[in-house]
């Protein structure tokens, strides 16, 4: 150990210069990576903190609950004030209208369960995130968020649940894959106990202020993904409606659902090691150059 170091503290300024730049290239490859990875560890660490606190309600517990947000979308459905959508991504919330009570339905609720709703898993583009209350932006900085004034994800006729998501950021996937999802792709809500189907349906691009198609829809149970559209660029609004569709137990699980991400983020570890043997081997040429190069001179 102490030859190899010595050998390395003989280095020349230009091949210390070498090493530096090296690792320094390497970290910003890894970054993306290992956030991504540890974005991914902490998401499952939610659900399955979800569902432990779920395991512990008794079954009236969970059922009141679902009366709870039950009522909270009949009032939503038979309002005769039209409801105000506020943009989730708007980057100056004083243009936002702020929502009278927002989720003040769900207070008991996330006092028992915590911050999160439930998850929402989309087999497409392999996710499983969890839901949260809200879209602000601390809310989509860590999740999905369940915009205001929409309904509760618990399905039921005449309910349409707007679920939002951010795309590109460095720490988390989230939505970025989104636009990849195609018409007859099929998507989960886990929330209370229960999964809950939903078929894609239509796929709409539109402008932020055009929020009819995430209105409700008389006798239907829908639920409709938005993320920001182009990428980067952010002008429009993407919207994937899914129309509720039988859940069968052949189809993937709450259970499956936690447990199905992570073949990908074990695949994160053969790049982080491939890097990691690189650099070794970077360094370690440079070492044995350097000891050819005095070998030579004397």
């Amino acid at each position: 150990m102490k030859k190899p170091l010595r050998s390395l503290l003989k280095l020349s300024p230009s091949s210390i210069l070498l090493i530096i730049a090296f690792i320094v290239g390497l970290s910003i490859f890894l970054y993306p990576i290992v956030t991504q990875l540890y974005s991914n560890i902490t998401q499952t660490r939610v659900i399955d903190t979800y569902q432990d606190s779920l395991d512990r309600l008794s079954e009236d517990d969970i059922n009141t609950f679902k009366e709870q947000v039950t009522e909270y979308n009949e009032s939503l459905n038979n309002s005769t004030v039209s409801q105000t959508y506020n943009d989730p991504f708007e980057e100056n919330p004083s243009t936002q209208v702020v929502a009278e009570e927002p989720h003040s339905s769900f207070n008991v609720f996330t006092e028992s369960l915590g911050e999160t709703l439930g998850h929402i898993t989309i087999p497409a583009i392999d996710g499983d995130f969890p839901i949260y209350a809200g879209t602000s932006d601390a809310v989509l900085q860590k999740g999905i968020g369940h915009m205001e004034n929409t309904s509760f994800p618990i399905g039921g006729q005449s309910t349409h649940a707007v679920l939002t998501g951010h795309r590109g950021l460095p720490t988390s996937k989230l939505f970025t894959d989104l636009p990849d999802m195609e018409l007859g792709n099929v998507f989960y809500l886990n929330v209370l106990g229960e999964t809950l189907a939903y078929e894609v349906t239509e796929i709409n691009t539109v402008l932020p202020y055009e929020t009819e198609r995430i209105a409700i829809q008389e006798g239907k149970d829908l639920v409709t993904l938005i993320t920001c559209t182009p990428y980067m660029i952010n002008t429009h609004r993407l919207l994937v409606m899914g129309k509720r569709i039988p859940y069968t137990p052949k189809e993937p699980t709450a259970t499956t659902a936690t447990s199905e991400p992570l073949p990908e983020k074990a695949s994160y570890t053969l790049p982080i090691i491939a890097c990691i043997l690189a650099s070794a081997s970077v360094i370690g040429f440079i070492i044995y150059k350097r000891k050819n190069r005095e070998e030579d001179i004397k």
